[in-house]
């Protein structure tokens, strides 16, 4: 899969903001519609513009395209020079371990596993009608074992603050 360049796509700097995003994909949107440009590749291109925007408006998205590349999807680090080749060291039981799993990863292994994600939980959070408008901030406190279904009476007391959008 070749590697697109959001940034480059919407031709924005990657230390744009928001604004400065929607304004240059609308304008790049209208120019390749399909209803308005009758060039052949307009219709690629309006795509591309369209996956670019997609992933650089929202948050999330673009903290991962720009910690994981074109690989954000799929969660896998992003490492623009390609894999260099060679064996760097150790025995060949890393070697294996490396390629085929098991056993445990060394820090700085050039094959990297996702890192793996913790149990989802599931909390209630009452706001007011004003603060749904107003949003703002609220600090709650739970315990992750009880949030997870276990024992609820744990010592272990995490601290969450929750930021309400306006």
């Amino acid at each position: 899969m070749k590697y697109q360049d959001y940034y480059q796509i919407l031709d924005v700097t990657r230390d744009a903001s928001g604004a400065e995003i929607k304004k240059s994909y609308r304008k790049l949107a209208r120019k390749y519609h399909p209803d308005v440009s009758k060039d052949a590749g307009a219709e690629d291109k309006f795509k591309e513009v369209n996956e670019a925007y997609d992933v650089l408006k929202d948050a999330e998205k673009r903290a991962a395209y720009d910690r994981f590349g074109s690989d954000w999807k799929h969660g896998h680090e992003f490492n623009p020079g390609g894999y260099s080749g060679g064996f760097a060291g150790g025995d060949f039981s890393d070697f294996f371990e490396s390629i085929f799993g098991g056993g445990y990863q060394q820090q700085g292994s050039p094959f990297r596993q996702p890192r793996q994600k913790g149990p989802d939980h599931h909390l209630k959070l009452d706001i007011s009608l004003e603060e749904a408008y107003e949003g703002g901030a609220k600090t709650i406190q739970f315990s992750p074992k009880a949030a997870a279904g276990g024992r609820p009476g744990s010592p272990e007391m995490k601290k969450l603050k929750i930021n309400i959008p306006r």
